[in-house]
C-alpha cells in the first residue's frame, strides 16, 4: 500500500506520474513484482520476464551494491544532468543524493508496477530534493518519445544517462530499444545544446578578436574572378578519416602534377604533412581552443607554403601566429562580423551556413567558387579497424572500449555494415542534406571503407584519377593574389561608434530592471497586487527596450542563446499561472538569473571590444 506521504509529495511535484501510477490500480503485481528480504534485513525486489524470476537489487545487501554503482560512475559534477533508467527500489539513486548533493537530476522507471512497489516500501522524500527535476513513470512504452522529447525542452545541461545494470540483464532488449531512443532524441540534441552553450561564448569572443585580421585577409569567397581561376576544375577535399592511409600515394601524385586542387579540412593538414605532401590550402572552423593544435607543427615550423582558409569564428590563437598566408569566409552564425564588415560595393556578403563539420563547410566553399567535380577522400564518418582517424593526427587516439560500446552500426560504400558514433552519424545526415540542396555539380565519395552518404556517389580514387582526373597542370597560384570586393571601412567606424553607444544604453536598461524587479518584490511582500501589474507593464516596456539595443541583440543575447529560449518559455508558461505569487516569484527569479549571466559577459565583451576598436580605428574608443 502507497503511503499518504508518498501520495502527497509525487502528486504535488510530478503530478503526471502520479496519474500513471493512480491509474494502474492498488494491486501489488505478485504475478510480476515481488517484494523480499536481503540478508541485510533490506527489501530487494525480484521481476518476471521470458526467462523466469530476476533479482533487480542484491540479494545480500542493496545499499553496498547501491553505493558502488555511483562510485563507479564518471563525470558527475554540477555541470551535468544525470539521467537515472531504472529505479528499482531506489537504492541507487539515493546512493547518488548522498554523494552528489548538489547535482540535478532525472529518473525513469519503465515499469509502473515497479514504481508502485517502490512508493509501497520506500520513502519518495529520500530522493526527493530540490535537485531532483523529473520523474517518468512508464505504462505503455510508446511513451517513451514523448518523455524524452519533454525532457529534451526541460533540461538545458549535458545529460549523463545511468542505467540500473540489472535493468540490462532482466529487460535487455526494452533497454537497448530505450538507449537507441536516448542517443537520436536526447544525447544528440543535448550534445547539440552543449556545444551551443560552449560556442555561443567562444563564437563572440573569437569574432571580436579576429576581426581586425578578417578585415585586413581576402574574403574566398569574394575574390573578383573565381569562376575563371576555380569553374569546372576538380578539387580534392582530403578528410582525417582512416581510410586516408591508403591513398596518400595517389594524393601525392594529384598534388605533384596538379590534377586538381587538393583542400585539406580539419586534423588531415597533419597527415598529409607526416608524408611530406603541402596541400593548395588548409581549411579550418573549430572554435575551440584546442583547434590551435592541430595547426601546432606549422605554426613551430613557421611552415609558410599552406595557406590557411578560415571560418571568421575560428578559435582565435589559431590565426594569431599562423605564418602562411591567410583568406576567410564568412558564417551565418557569425552576427558580429557582418554586422562591421559590409562590402564597399553594396552586394550582400555570402554567408556560409554553420554546419556540424568542417568537411560539410568547405564542400559548401567549394561549390560557391564553382569546383567541379569535388571528390571527397577520407571522409568516413565511421571508424576504422583501430582507429577513427589517420595515421600522424596523435592527439586523436586509437578507439577506446567505451566507444565501441556505445557505436552504432550504418551501411558503408559496399553496402557492408560499419560502426560509427552518435556525433559522426548526425554530421553524416546534415551533410547528406546539404548535397540533396546542390545543383549542376558532381559530388564524389571517394572514401574506402568509409560510410556511404546519400548524393555522393562512391568512386575508387583510382578510378576517379583515370576518368576525371585526366589533365595536367590546371592548378595555378594566380588565386593566391587576388583582387576581391574590399569592405567598407568607413561603414565600419561608424558601426563602432553606434556599438560604443549601445553599451551605455544596456548599462541603463539594466538598471532599469533592477529597480522594477526590486519594485516587485516589494509588491509581493505586501500582497499589493494592483502595484505587481503596473510593474509588468514596466517590465514590458523594459524587454522591448533590452530587445531592440543593438550591443545586446549582436553580442549578448547570442552568448545566452539557450538560457533566453528558457527565459521565452518561462514567459509563455507564467501567462497561464492563476497563483499571482508564484508568477511574480518566477518572474523574478529567473530573469534575476538571467540578467546576472548576461552582466557576466558584459564584463568580458565590454574590454575586448575596447581592444578590437583600438586596433582597426586608433582614435575610435568603446566607450
Amino acid at each position: 500500500m502507497i503511503s499518504i506521504e508518498n501520495i502527497t509529495r509525487i502528486k504535488k511535484r510530478f503530478p503526471k506520474a502520479w496519474e500513471t501510477v493512480k491509474e494502474s490500480g492498488e494491486q501489488l503485481y505478485h504475478d510480476k513484482v515481488r517484494i523480499e528480504s536481503a540478508k541485510s534485513g533490506l527489501p530487494t525486489l525480484k521481476v518476471s520476464n521470458e526467462s523466469g524470476w530476476g533479482y533487480l537489487h542484491s540479494k545480500y545487501d542493496p545499499v553496498a551494491e547501491a553505493e558502488r554503482i555511483i562510485e563507479n560512475q564518471t563525470g558527475i559534477g554540477a555541470n551535468k544532468h544525470v539521467f537515472f533508467y531504472g529505479v528499482g527500489l531506489g537504492y541507487h539513486v539515493e546512493a547518488f543524493v548522498k554523494k552528489f548533493p548538489d547535482v540535478s537530476f532525472s529518473i525513469y522507471e519503465p515499469k509502473v508496477e515497479i514504481f508502485n512497489q517502490y512508493l509501497s516500501v520506500k520513502a519518495f522524500e529520500n530522493i526527493d530534493t530540490k535537485f531532483l527535476e523529473n520523474v517518468y513513470v512508464v505504462s505503455d512504452p510508446n511513451e517513451n518519445k514523448s518523455n524524452l522529447a519533454h525532457f529534451v525542452r526541460a533540461v538545458d545541461k549535458e545529460v549523463l544517462i545511468i542505467v540500473l545494470p540489472s535493468y540490462e540483464r532482466v529487460f535487455s532488449e526494452e533497454v537497448k530499444l530505450f538507449t537507441s531512443q536516448f542517443l537520436d532524441t536526447v544525447f544528440l540534441q543535448k550534445m547539440t545544446i552543449q556545444a551551443s552553450l560552449d560556442f555561443s561564448k567562444l563564437m563572440t569572443v573569437n569574432s571580436i578578436i579576429n576581426l581586425p585580421k578578417v578585415s585586413e585577409t581576402a574574403n574566398i569567397l569574394h575574390i573578383k574572378n573565381k569562376e575563371q581561376i576555380f569553374g569546372g576544375k576538380p578539387a580534392i577535399l582530403v578528410a582525417a578519416g582512416p581510410s586516408l592511409d591508403d591513398e596518400i600515394e595517389n594524393i601525392r601524385q594529384i598534388k605533384e602534377n596538379g590534377l586538381a586542387y587538393v583542400f585539406s579540412v580539419g586534423s588531415a593538414i597533419n597527415s598529409l604533412l607526416k608524408h611530406g605532401i603541402y596541400p593548395d590550402a588548409a581549411f579550418t572552423y573549430d572554435g575551440s581552443r584546442e583547434n590551435k593544435q592541430v595547426f601546432s607543427k606549422i605554426i613551430d615550423e613557421k611552415i609558410q607554403g599552406i595557406p590557411l582558409v578560415y571560418g571568421s569564428t575560428v578559435g582565435f590563437e589559431t590565426i594569431q601566429d599562423y605564418p602562411g598566408q591567410m583568406l576567410h569566409f564568412l558564417v551565418s552564425r557569425d552576427p558580429i562580423t557582418p554586422y562591421y564588415l559590409s562590402r564597399r560595393d553594396g552586394i550582400a556578403n555570402e554567408m556560409v551556413h554553420g554546419h556540424k563539420t568542417i568537411s560539410t563547410i568547405t564542400l559548401e566553399v567549394l561549390y560557391k567558387l564553382g569546383f567541379n567535380p569535388i571528390v571527397m577522400v577520407g571522409q568516413n564518418f565511421a571508424y576504422g579497424k583501430v582507429r577513427g582517424y589517420a595515421s600522424g593526427i596523435d592527439y586523436a587516439g586509437e578507439i577506446t572500449e567505451s566507444q565501441m560500446k556505445n557505436a552504432l552500426k550504418i551501411k558503408d560504400v559496399e553496402g557492408n555494415d560499419v560502426l560509427t558514433n552518435p556525433g559522426w552519424k548526425t554530421m553524416k545526415s546534415e551533410m547528406e542534406e546539404f548535397i540533396q540542396a546542390l545543383y549542376n555539380v558532381e559530388i564524389i565519395n571517394a572514401t574506402k571503407h568509409g560510410a556511404n552518404i546519400e548524393g555522393a556517389r562512391y568512386i575508387p580514387l583510382e578510378r576517379v584519377m583515370k576518368e576525371k582526373l585526366t589533365e595536367a597542370r590546371i592548378v595555378t597560384d594566380e588565386w593566391l593574389k587576388p583582387e576581391w570586393e574590399e569592405y567598407d571601412h568607413e561603414l565600419m567606424h561608424k558601426r563602432m561608434d553606434d556599438i560604443s553607444t549601445s553599451i551605455e544604453d544596456l548599462q541603463k536598461i539594466f538598471k532599469t530592471f533592477q529597480d522594477i524587479l526590486s519594485e516587485m518584490e516589494q509588491s509581493v511582500k505586501r500582497m499589493n497586487f494592483k502595484q505587481l501589474e503596473k510593474c509588468y507593464i514596466k517590465f514590458d516596456k523594459a524587454f522591448d527596450r533590452l530587445q531592440s539595443n543593438k550591443f545586446y541583440r549582436l553580442f549578448i543575447q547570442p552568448m545566452n542563446g539557450i538560457k533566453f529560449e528558457l527565459l521565452m518559455r518561462m514567459f509563455g508558461e507564467v501567462r497561464f499561472e492563476t497563483n499571482t505569487t508564484m508568477k511574480a516569484n518566477r518572474v523574478m527569479k529567473e530573469f534575476q538569473s538571467y540578467l546576472d549571466c548576461c552582466s557576466d559577459d558584459i564584463q568580458v565583451v565590454v574590454p575586448l571590444l575596447r581592444t578590437m576598436h583600438d586596433q582597426i580605428a586608433p582614435s575610435t574608443h568603446a566607450r
